[in-house]
């Protein structure tokens, strides 16, 4: 469910409306994380095993 901010919808309050706000911004936090941590995952696999090559 979008809504555009600045068009509060007819049968929404305002706290639902600043609640869908507030959850669309933490959704758009969220993806945004993960799509960081997803490119530094690989990065971090390969720091991971540096340890693993020097012990064996």
């Amino acid at each position: 469910m979008k809504t555009s901010i600045g068009k509060t919808p007819k049968k929404m309050s305002y706290s639902q409306y600043k609640f869908t706000i507030i959850a669309d911004h933490l959704c758009y936090m969220y993806r945004t994380i993960t799509r960081i941590g997803e490119r530094y995952r690989k990065l971090y696999n390969q720091f991971l095993l540096i340890p693993n090559a020097i012990s064996c």
